[in-house]
């Protein structure tokens, strides 16, 4: 089956080097907080005592706060740094938990850029390749969740054959997606991964699992997301026509968020079910927990061919933050086996 395909009208929405206001103004901002310490952002978490702890674990964790958001995820990196994702303004603070009135955004060094698909209720950037090319998913006018491509100024509708639900989650260099679907109402029993590769869908589910999710893909066609079993989630790994199943050991739950072209991969893990959500990053059999300091949860979300990572944090009053997790090359990092 062909994929519903719409490309809307070009408007100047995207606007490299400018932040897009919502209100359709366009003005150039700095991030502030960009080459901080996230303890010591003015967003960011600090020590009850006001004091931020030095960064001496394996990996230098810098905040990312949009100009004048209230909240901030960063979902996607490519491999020249620029980052993707999505922020709440101030005028709908709860957009990033009710998925309402958010915004996306092209993080480019030090600049916004703001994301708002035309006519969208809501629009997440979710991952980009190193061409420049964007996925993602927004909620339309009547509220039916779409995937996009916005390439060169044009978006470009995504709608899996048959589907309630659709999200777009990640582009490889060839131009290829992998994605989620929803063919029924319920997520835990009906929703299903994707790769779209020009024109043409194919389902990506683990076998015999109740739901497959939170896809990734890297340039050599290897993918990565998390599956139900009925009971709990867990990563996989896929490579050609092969599933292997991913568990952070002694983890009560696993989900595989990103992985590069040297093969690593990075996500987040439940120490106990109900709990918090830690970061992580694996390498070969090596697993390192990914912790944002002073963090109350942490969830790594990509990483590019250099190892750097980004994802989101919750800091201790309760805003979330992106942050991109740099290597540290004066620590070891501390594997969990």
């Amino acid at each position: 089956m062909k994929p519903k395909q719409i490309v809307c009208a070009a408007v100047p929405i995207l606007v490299l080097g400018a932040w897009v206001a919502p209100n359709g103004s366009v003005r150039t901002l700095r991030v502030s907080v960009l080459g901080r310490p996230a303890e010591a952002a003015p967003a960011g978490p600090r020590a009850p005592n006001g004091t931020a702890p030095a960064p001496d674990g394996p990996y230098r964790i810098v905040a990312i706060d949009a100009p004048g958001s209230v909240g901030t995820l960063a979902l996607g990196i490519n491999d020249g740094g620029q980052i993707v994702g999505a922020y709440a303004d101030t005028a709908h603070p709860e957009c990033l938990t009710t998925l309402r009135r958010c915004h996306g955004f092209l993080m480019d060094r030090d600049t916004f850029v703001t994301i708002d698909v035309p006519g969208a209720m809501t629009t997440f950037a979710q991952g980009l390749n190193d061409q420049g090319q964007i996925v993602g998913q927004y909620l339309d006018a009547a509220g039916v969740n779409r995937g996009f491509l916005l390439e060169d100024g044009e978006f470009t509708q995504i709608d899996a054959p048959d589907a309630l639900v659709t999200s777009a989650e990640m582009i490889d260099d060839k131009g290829q997606i992998v994605g989620i679907f929803d063919d029924g109402p319920d997520p835990s029993l009906s929703r299903h991964g994707f790769l779209l590769v020009d024109d043409d869908f194919s389902p990506i589910d683990f076998p015999g699992a109740s739901s497959t999710s939170h896809l990734a893909m890297n340039d050599g066609g290897q993918i990565v997301g998390d599956f139900f079993d009925g009971h709990r989630f867990h990563g996989f790994f896929l490579d050609g026509d092969d599933f292997t199943q991913l568990d952070v050991p002694a983890a009560a739950e696993t989900s595989a968020e990103g992985i590069n072209d040297r093969g690593q991969i990075v996500g987040q893990f439940f120490v106990e079910l109900g709990g918090q959500p830690r970061g992580f990053v694996q390498t070969g059999s090596d697993f390192v927990p990914l912790d944002a300091p002073m963090a109350t949860y942490t969830i790594a979300e990509d990483i590019n061919d250099s190892g750097v990572i980004v994802g989101q944090f919750q800091s201790v009053g309760g805003t979330l933050h992106g942050f991109v997790a740099t290597p540290n090359p004066q620590a070891s990092p501390r594997p969990r086996r």
